[in-house]
């Protein structure tokens, strides 16, 4: 990530949400939630920090997903000086047993990043 601008940042906020966005129909319709929660995350790590471990398993099936991501307050990561830049990497993957019920439906996720003077 770059800050561009002449000023610094004190902090980031970070900010992951979803809505559902399904290709077609399906005789099983699964929930935005539903999907998001088998989308599992890896990866995620600011500026060479490992942010997952943050990441409470909230819905309780023993990983982090994509729905963990949005209810997890990541806001008050170190800002990023003007003209600077830092990295961020995440790394997701669709958990194997996701079902056939799963086929046309999908999310559209939304990575927020905010950075504070």
């Amino acid at each position: 990530m770059n800050n561009t601008g002449s000023v610094g940042g004190s902090t980031l906020d970070l900010a992951f949400s979803y809505i559902e966005s399904d290709s077609g129909t399906n005789p099983t319709d699964k929930t935005a939630d539903e999907t998001a929660a088998m989308i599992e995350v890896n990866t995620l790590q600011y500026d060479g920090n490992d942010l997952l471990s943050s990441v409470s398993d909230g819905n309780l099936n023993s990983y982090k997903d994509i729905q963990d991501l949005q209810n997890t307050d990541l806001s008050g990561q170190s800002g990023i000086d003007a003209l600077a830049n830092k990295s961020f990497q995440i790394a997701v993957i669709l958990r194997a047993n996701t079902g056939s019920e799963f086929q046309a439906d999908g999310i559209t996720i939304t990575m927020t990043f905010t950075l504070n003077q």
